[in-house]
């Protein structure tokens, strides 16, 4: 059985890696290199601030 706390930690995981997802289509959108990662610093994340 799964606690609420486990619970709440498995949709925060999933709502991140969205966000990354987002973020690296992005990326990718604006001409990113596919086999590069951003550096991740804002500016460089491809996120809004609400994401961030």
């Amino acid at each position: 059985m799964m606690t609420q706390s486990n619970t709440i930690k498995q949709q925060q995981t999933q709502r991140i890696l969205e966000l990354f997802a987002i973020a690296r289509q992005r990326y990718l959108d604006a001409g990113g290199n596919p086999r590069r990662t951003p550096r991740g610093l804002k500016g460089d994340d491809y996120m809004t601030d609400e994401e961030r």
